[in-house]
């Protein structure tokens, strides 16, 4: 398998320091601070993701709709109809509608594209060993912006379309070719959230065209089929079934320790596990022009 066309940011081709958990134990606490960062510089992406969620998952789930969305609350027990007030009603709407903006974001389709190619460069040294952040954020951002910004663009776009198809066929006569349809546009939703974990590490540590970073992260998301998967369903677990446990079944407590996985482990977690094996798929496959 040959991924051609690529030269290296910096002209070398530096091996990974050791397996994935002894990495992530040796860095845990600059994943930490990776993961505040990419929470404070995505405060537009989560605005947008939110206004997303507001705006186009009512024509997606008609549960998204106030009235449904207290019927269904009082129907399923969590509310008796005298206490399920508009205020009471309104606080669930936005900690689910809050779920779904994270989600958005932790599976890296509305981000901020030049910050996550700094952050990416410098989790690639990281992994080689030979991380300084300053330096190698200031470099991944600087010399990848531009290219991070076109991705992120394609990325929030790409993902409206998918989203408006998904509802449409969603909401037009039942029968099998709409069902057919719906779950094409289904999967490539899946197929798209895939790719972004393999984008953003192809734009920071080669030197691709857009295009060429695109095919190479479908060739990746191919040659790695299943443990792509895998990271599909921790991103599920992490942004949107741990959150909605903790917080309908836990309660106030597990409100705090949803916040927490948010603030301190998350998103840096999954840039983190998208890099390392973005960059051993780079080392094994790629050839440096």
């Amino acid at each position: 398998m040959k991924l051609g066309r690529i030269q290296f940011e910096d002209g070398i081709k530096p091996a990974v320091s050791g397996g994935f958990w002894r990495t992530f134990g040796r860095n845990w606490s600059r994943l930490i601070s990776c993961n505040a960062l990419f929470l404070i510089c995505n405060i537009i992406s989560m605005f947008i993701a939110f206004f997303m969620v507001l705006t186009m998952f009512p024509f997606l789930f008609k549960i998204f709709l106030f009235e449904n969305f207290k019927d269904f609350l009082v129907s399923n027990g969590m509310f008796t109809l005298e206490e399920a007030t508009d205020e009471a009603v309104n606080s669930i709407y936005y900690l689910v509608s809050l779920i779904c903006e994270m989600s958005l974001v932790g599976f890296l389709l509305i981000i901020n594209g030049p910050i996550q190619c700094g952050i990416c460069y410098y989790m690639r040294n990281m992994i080689t060993g030979d991380a300084s952040f300053k330096a190698d954020f200031k470099k991944g951002v600087k010399e990848n912006w531009k290219k991070g910004l076109g991705a992120s663009i394609i990325s929030l776009l790409v993902t409206v379309i998918l989203i408006f198809n998904i509802g449409y066929y969603k909401n037009v006569s039942s029968g099998t070719v709409t069902l057919f349809v719906q779950g094409f546009f289904i999967w490539c939703l899946v197929f798209w959230s895939c790719l972004q974990l393999y984008v953003y590490p192809l734009i920071a540590c080669t030197k691709l065209s857009l295009k060429d970073v695109y095919r190479n992260a479908a060739l990746f998301f191919l040659k790695k089929f299943f443990s792509t998967l895998g990271i599909f369903l921790i991103q599920m677990v992490l942004f949107f079934g741990l959150p909605f446990v903790l917080i309908f079944l836990v309660s106030q407590v597990g409100y705090a320790i949803a916040m927490l996985f948010y603030i301190l482990f998350s998103f840096g977690f999954v840039i983190f596990l998208g890099t390392y094996q973005s960059w051993k798929l780079i080392q094994k496959y790629v050839k440096e022009q």
